[in-house]
């Protein structure tokens, strides 16, 4: 009689241990993907901040590549005029930038001309902060650069879209360095390097 308990005590034991780690794992699993979807939304730029501070809006000059070019130079890219929020935070005009630029990248690289959802706007602009020497650092999703298509000219579009872009409309940026996923990288998608920050 006292073995049949020990067996069912054992049983028991075993199910409750089997039911914990069910619940447990069950947790973690919703938890790490909930870090992931935070981590994969693209960077909001605190749109109703911007918006209750009421400074209006002001135009910004964005620069995109010029189709067809092969190479960087004259030519390689045009400037085209954008409206965002005014803001004297010069953190939060650089990332309204760069979505706004990635924005327009996506269109083109679809062929929209319109209004609609381009195939970057799921994932941006994970980060952007302004370092004490001028260097602005932008941390891209791999999405995102995964997402780059037609080799080298679209990689090195990309680079020097966001470079100029920056340094065109931000005072206190003087250079852009690239970051992925948070961390640095060798290459953006293979070709350019990224070790050192662009001027």
């Amino acid at each position: 009689m006292k073995e049949k308990r020990r067996i069912i005590l054992a049983v028991c034991l075993v199910l409750v241990a089997v039911l914990v780690s069910y619940f447990w794992l069950s947790s973690e699993r919703e938890r790490q993907l909930a870090v992931q979807d935070v981590g994969s939304e693209p960077l909001d730029v605190e749109t109703a901040v911007l918006e209750d501070q009421s400074l209006g809006e002001i135009d910004v000059k964005l620069y995109f590549y010029s189709a067809g070019a092969v190479s960087p130079g004259s030519g390689f890219l045009y400037s085209k005029s954008e409206t965002i929020y005014e803001t004297e935070d010069d953190v939060l005009k650089a990332r309204q930038i760069v979505n706004e630029l990635l924005k327009g990248i996506g269109k083109q690289q679809a062929g929209q001309e319109t209004e609609t959802r381009s195939p970057l706007d799921r994932t941006r602009l994970r980060n952007l902060y302004i370092l004490d020497d001028g260097t602005a650092v932008v941390d891209l999703s791999s999405d995102l650069v995964n997402s780059i298509a037609g080799g080298i000219t679209s990689e090195l579009a990309l680079i020097e879209s966001v470079t100029m872009s920056l340094r065109a409309n931000v005072i206190p940026v003087t250079s852009v360095r690239f970051l992925v996923d948070g961390k640095a990288r060798e290459t953006l998608a293979g070709h350019i390097s990224i070790a050192h920050p662009f001027r």
